[in-house]
């Protein structure tokens, strides 16, 4: 397990224990950490380490990467992308995020509560699923109105 992936997972085990799978890379699947489904609709998510920087791969529907640029020492850069990481991944886990779309096209994820007319609210409204609009939290699917 790289550097970066041994951080994140010592703040997830201090966080969140039993909560995850730590995972030893192989060379069919690289992901160090899986968070198994709550729910079939939204999938596991996936941690991989990819040298600099954390992709989080959010079930079925898109994936994020977590880098810092920051010129700082190298430590201190693995500590700030791994309280970001975290802190993403324990939002997803309290349903503080929605997501939409599928790996196969476009998708995305917001904050829960951004209305129709916050710069969230149009991207998803335009990259929402069909004209049902459904978007998928931690928990299930929710869907939504026009409007929001």
């Amino acid at each position: 397990m790289g550097r970066l992936a041994t951080v994140v997972t010592r703040i997830f085990e201090e966080r969140l224990p039993g909560s995850f799978e730590c995972v030893v890379p192989s060379e069919d699947d690289q992901a160090f950490l899986r968070i198994a489904a709550a729910n079939a609709d939204f999938g596991e998510i996936e941690l991989y380490d990819d040298g600099v920087e954390v992709t989080i791969v959010f079930g079925r529907f898109t994936h994020s990467h977590y880098n810092c640029y920051e010129d700082l020492p190298p430590e201190e850069k693995e500590a700030r992308i791994a309280e970001e990481v975290f802190s993403v991944v324990n939002d997803t886990l309290h349903d503080r995020i929605e997501f939409w779309g599928s790996h196969q096209g476009s998708g995305g994820y917001r904050p829960v509560g951004e209305g129709a007319r916050s710069l969230w609210g149009r991207l998803s409204g335009r990259f929402g699923q069909g004209a049902s609009r459904t978007f998928y939290r931690w928990s299930g699917a929710t869907r939504k109105g026009p409007g929001d």
